[in-house]
């Protein structure tokens, strides 16, 4: 359209970006394979690498990948780093993984994953108290009463504060994760 000729190609990127538009995004770069290099970069994507800011959508998650995108790649979040899986789940924390996405302890709360997380606590058990995105710890990414078990017996610190909200774990699930908290 002659409209998106006329517009600069960062500019269609981030309005494609802004519309969820995985397959804008992929026509984009190829045809304008400069962008390539900037999928990593903070500015492209709304202050954080692509794959982390769409890292809760199976689609673009697969555009990025298949573009070069670094599935390891954390944003530069002043009060901790955000990994793409500290907010994937399903098929996208699954193509994240494929990719050759290394989860941290906080992703594995968050993928709830206790296997994985209670191997990562045997092989040290220091990362109970890792910090991710925002500061949060593992206890802070628990998505389930089986995680949150886990880390309270590892023992996590029930009153750790993010570094960016200071808030604890239970406000986090009292707010996000109902059903990580409950306990009846």
């Amino acid at each position: 359209d002659a409209q998106a000729a006329e517009t600069k190609p960062i500019e269609q990127v981030h309005d494609a970006f802004r519309r969820r538009d995985a397959s804008a995004v992929r026509r984009v770069v190829t045809q304008h394979p400069k962008l390539r290099a900037l999928l990593n970069e903070p500015a492209l994507a709304f202050d954080s690498p692509a794959i982390v800011a769409f890292a809760d959508d199976p689609a673009m998650v697969e555009v990025l990948l298949e573009l070069g995108a670094d599935p390891n790649r954390r944003s530069d979040w002043w009060a901790g780093g955000f990994h793409a899986l500290h907010s994937a789940t399903g098929a996208a924390a699954e193509r994240l993984l494929a990719a050759g996405a290394v989860p941290d302890a906080c992703a594995a709360a968050n993928l709830d994953r206790p296997e994985l997380l209670a191997r990562m606590l045997r092989e040290d058990p220091t990362r109970v108290h890792e910090r991710g995105g925002d500061g949060k710890t593992p206890l802070h990414f628990a998505r389930s009463r089986a995680v949150v078990e886990l880390l309270l017996a590892a023992p996590a610190d029930i009153d750790a504060r993010d570094v960016h909200h200071r808030s604890t774990p239970a406000q986090w699930m009292l707010e996000r994760r109902r059903g990580a908290g409950r306990y009846e």
